[in-house]
Order: structure tokens, then C-alpha cells, then sequence
């Protein structure tokens, strides 16, 4: 039987919590060689993908990904703690193919504001 990379995210969550940092790394491996010998080592990126959505998801932390082109964003938690009720981990990440502006992205929301979007809306407008 197949699992899909959630289910396997899902199951890997439950098995480490509440484990010691020992017992982690055990119940870790034990996966890495179920995949292997399930010839699905492939999946492990998806796997932790679902894994990080998972853990948010149980512990009520929204994850607040902000890109700008500097990597340079400072925004008290307590904002957003107050727009969504729940804590928040903001992440600032560079990306210097921007020219400027800011990306920021919440869950599986996306606000992009930077000026490669608005030129694109603009050349679109224009068409």
C-alpha cells in the first residue's frame, strides 16, 4: 500500500511528538529506509513540505513568508498575531531578481505587490 506524501507528514508528526531528541532521530531514519525499501526516497521534499503545513496546522502558527528584494523586513509578530488570532513565524527572504516591492505570502494566500507584478498588470491593461 501506498502512501501519499501527507499521509506519510501526518504519521511522521504523530510518531515524533513527544519524543526525545533521540528518539526523533530513530523514528526518522526508520522512515528514510521505509522509503527506501518502498522505492519512494523520491518524495521525501514533498514529505517535509507536508510535514512543515502539518505542524503549523497543530501547533496554530500561521506562516507569514515575506520576500523582498533586500531580505531586509522587520514586522512585530504581534500584528499579525492580532489580524489572525493566532501566532505567526515570519519568515524574510531575499530574492534579488526583484526590483522592488514585496511578496508576502500567508498559508496559501498570496499578496504581491512588488513592481514586476504591477508592470506586468499594467503591459496587461495596456494590451
Amino acid at each position: 500500500m501506498k502512501f501519499s506524501p501527507k499521509q506519510h507528514a501526518e504519521i511522521l508528526y504523530e510518531l515524533l511528538e513527544g519524543k526525545t531528541d533521540s528518539e526523533k532521530k530513530i523514528v526518522i531514519k526508520k522512515l528514510v529506509l521505509f522509503l527506501a525499501k518502498n522505492k519512494d526516497l523520491s518524495l521525501w521534499k514533498q514529505i517535509a513540505e507536508e510535514f512543515e503545513k502539518y505542524y503549523y496546522q497543530q501547533k496554530g502558527i500561521e506562516r507569514v513568508e515575506i520576500t523582498t528584494a533586500d531580505g531586509n523586513f522587520q514586522l512585530p509578530t504581534s500584528n499579525f498575531q492580532k489580524t489572525f488570532k493566532k501566532s505567526a513565524e515570519i519568515v524574510a527572504q531575499k530574492d534579488s531578481s526583484l526590483i522592488g516591492g514585496i511578496r508576502i505570502k500567508i498559508g496559501d494566500r498570496m499578496i504581491n505587490n512588488t513592481i514586476r507584478s504591477r508592470l506586468e498588470k499594467l503591459k496587461e491593461a495596456l494590451s
